[in-house]
């Protein structure tokens, strides 16, 4: 039998004060399963939960927490010139990246330096740099109702920030399967990866060269959450309808814009700047001064206290170009 902690202290890269009824921390499947059991038995919803680097904890939480630690990388398929890994959901995702071009198995070096867990991975479908983790999952192995069940690809439901496991509950990533190429086919769509290279002056960059242009860029840019306790990005990019565009192109000179099958892609980041909230404190928090998307816990003790920043944030940028910002980092309440 494993350990059930009472008033279990809940992980996350903000720093909020917040504890959960249980917890446990599950090494194996079997730990998962006996939690989701205990939760079962106890009425409480489990959460599964790794660094706690994309959420935002109220205080009480009245949920049996299922702190995962499972490990691994193991390669069950070799094909030559692809591999196929299956990766323990409580390996470190910036790790398994490194290893992975250490190894010379290659596709996900656009991803580099995301803090988080590889469990926590394709419930976001983390993204960047013109590369979404969804493309490379060949199937995530799930722990549900006290059996193991697999999502293929098409069965997890990947879209802009967002997947199936956002909506269901009481069910625990235990493993990714990801298929690597050892082919190198470098993604150099993003203008700040490519613009990284060419002042270096590699015009043919290896994967070796797109990642430490990327992991540059990152920490030139964005705060360490070791140091600056925060969530990565605070908020989605917004869509807009293309008929919007004259009247924000009015407001915003310099508008940036991506046009796509969901309509017209806006970057948050530089609404949040034009309206005035980089650097503009308010009850211990700020928007960070490089990123404007990414909100710094200075002093605030409480969910409730990030909550408020965010909705002030929100409503100012309604306000200003009626557009509307909705929260990346999941509210756990």
């Amino acid at each position: 039998m494993m350990s059930l902690v009472p008033d279990f202290r809940v992980t996350n890269t903000l720093r909020l004060d917040s504890h959960a009824d249980f917890g446990g921390v599950a090494a194996t499947v079997e730990d998962v399963l006996e939690l989701q059991a205990e939760a079962d038995r106890r009425r409480l919803a489990l959460l599964p939960l790794g660094q706690g680097s994309n959420v935002i904890p109220m205080p009480r939480l009245h949920r049996l927490v299922c702190h995962m630690a499972i490990r691994g990388i193991e390669i069950v398929e070799d094909r030559g010139n692809d591999v196929l890994l299956l990766v323990g959901a409580g390996e470190d995702w910036d790790g398994l990246v490194r290893w992975c071009i250490e190894q010379q198995f290659y596709g996900i070096e656009n991803l580099s330096l995301i803090p988080g867990s590889v469990g926590a991975a394709p419930v976001q479908n983390i993204g960047a740099y013109g590369v979404e983790i969804g493309s490379f999952i060949e199937w995530v192995e799930v722990a549900e109702r006290g059996t193991l069940n697999r999502y293929d690809r098409s069965a997890c439901r990947f879209a802009y920030r967002s997947s199936v496991f956002q909506h269901k509950d009481g069910i625990a990533i235990t493993a990714v399967a990801l298929r690597l190429s050892r082919a190198a086919h470098p993604v150099l769509t993003h203008r700040e990866v490519a613009a990284a290279l060419r002042d270096q002056g590699i015009t043919t960059p290896t994967p070796q060269e797109v990642a430490h242009a990327i992991i540059r860029i990152r920490s030139n840019k964005l705060p360490d959450p070791n140091h600056h306790p925060n969530a990565g990005s605070f908020f989605k990019n917004p869509y807009v309808a293309a008929e919007d565009l004259p009247r924000l192109k009015a407001l915003v000179p310099d508008l940036v814009h991506f046009p796509d099958a969901k309509g017209v892609k806006l970057s948050a980041a530089q609404l949040i700047d034009r309206a005035g909230w980089k650097n503009k404190p308010a009850r211990g928090l700020v928007c960070w001064h490089k990123q404007p998307l990414v909100v710094v816990n200075q002093q605030a003790g409480d969910a409730r206290e990030v909550l408020a920043f965010a909705s002030a944030i929100r409503d100012d940028i309604q306000r200003r170009y009626g557009v509307a910002l909705d929260l990346e980092p999941t509210v756990l309440r």
